[in-house]
């Protein structure tokens, strides 16, 4: 599915961000990928462009957000199959934006709700696994780092706390957990960067 280019609309609760209340200009994201639910509440906010294939970037993103859909029923050999087949993408999208410091991918499913705890385990450090080699093939191929963050959103109820936190983790400068899985359930509490943070500590 192609989503056509759009320009940055005004949205009653950006203000939620609090990035106007920190006296920041909102970053410009690219939201790319499969279009979830959960992500609907991103697509709108100021700084962020929907583009449906890559040649409709422009050199002026800090950090690019991927929604990524997987087919049921995904086991972890599927999802690092399917996460590191985004390898490509991200090197393209790295030699075409100078500017991008965050990578964000978005699985939107399975709902981990509905699996044990050794399959989430399992599932886990499948996309570990996976973070850790776009990291490392991004930097090998173009000579950049960039902070790649993967977050499993299946049970995601809320995408405008989502947006909040997808925008707080693109203003991030620098990161000690470069290469970091998160949990929805987790980051309704914490930001994305605590989040990794108490996992790389």
């Amino acid at each position: 599915m192609v989503i056509e280019s759009r320009t940055a609309y005004r949205m009653p609760g950006w203000r939620d961000v609090d990035t106007e209340d920190r006296g920041r200009k909102p970053p410009s994201i690219l939201l790319l990928g499969d279009p979830l639910p959960c992500l609907s509440a991103m697509q709108d906010l100021p700084g962020v462009d929907v583009g449906g294939e890559l040649r409709t970037a422009d050199a002026r993103f800090r950090a690019v957000v991927i929604g990524v859909e997987l087919s049921e029923p995904a086991d972890a050999v599927r999802v690092k199959g399917d996460l590191q087949a985004r390898t490509v993408e991200c090197v393209m999208l790295v030699q075409q934006q100078p500017t991008l410091q965050h990578i964000i991918l978005v699985v939107g499913s399975p709902d981990q709700g509905r699996t044990s705890n050794n399959s989430r385990d399992t599932l886990l450090a499948a996309c570990e696994t996976a973070s850790e080699a776009i990291q490392a093939e991004v930097e090998q191929r173009v000579g950049t780092y960039v902070i790649v963050t993967i977050i499993l959103a299946g049970r995601c109820n809320d995408p405008g706390l989502l947006a909040r936190r997808l925008v707080d983790r693109a203003i991030q400068t620098s990161a000690a957990d470069a290469s970091s899985v998160v949990l929805w359930d987790e980051i309704r509490v914490d930001s994305i960067g605590d989040v990794g943070l108490n996992q790389y500590i």
